[in-house]
């Protein structure tokens, strides 16, 4: 009976958690860097039968990044971090696809931002950071273990006034919880620049 009841919310939940895992696999085995979220269609997911989808992507944009020498910037006052960050931005330009851009001004309810408007420039440069950030990590061989990841959750349920389990379950629903290390990544990888560069 709970079978029949909860089959289609427990199907939802293995599709999204199987098709993010295995599409990232076989991305990656086929050599190639997806940019943004993999999509899925013609999902077959039967009881006692093979595990079946279509997963499309959008590849990883072309771009060189600069010399690390080259993204010190002059104190200003501003802090450090926003100076480098507009410099990554500057000395690496590529576009983000639209249905990019959309998907990050739901996250922060912003949906209705026209192309052009400023959120939409904002979450566009946001995305366009984070996977220059992205590629410095894996150049440089920084990476965020669960410790880190751990320690963010329990300072986040602190300030929330919940339990790490609950705020853990929470950001799995809606792909925060790969969005939490994405954002650990990107400070890691500007605190590095920060030190490399000496600011």
């Amino acid at each position: 009976m709970t079978e029949q009841r909860c089959r289609a919310e427990i199907l939802a939940e293995l599709w999204a958690r199987t098709v993010q895992r295995l599409g990232r696999e076989a991305v990656r085995e086929a050599g190639v860097e997806a940019f943004g979220p993999l999509e899925a269609s013609e999902i077959e997911c039967d009881k006692g039968k093979p595990f079946r989808a279509v997963v499309r992507y959008l590849p990883m944009p072309e771009f060189r990044l600069p010399e690390l020498a080259d993204v010190r910037t002059k104190d200003d006052g501003t802090d450090a971090r926003d100076r480098i960050s507009r410099r990554l931005l500057e000395r690496v330009p590529f576009d983000v696809p639209a249905d990019l851009v959309r998907q990050e001004l739901r996250v922060d309810r912003l949906e209705e931002s026209a192309p052009g408007s400023d959120a939409w420039i904002a979450a566009a440069e946001r995305i366009r950071l984070l996977v220059i950030l992205k590629r410095i990590a894996r150049q440089e061989g920084i990476e965020v273990d669960e410790r880190d990841v751990t320690r963010r959750l329990a300072e986040k349920a602190r300030e929330f006034g919940t339990t790490v389990k609950a705020l853990q379950a929470e950001l799995e629903e809606g792909g925060g919880m790969a969005r939490l290390q994405d954002m650990l990544l990107a400070e890691g990888t500007l605190d590095y620049l920060l030190e490399t560069t000496g600011q």
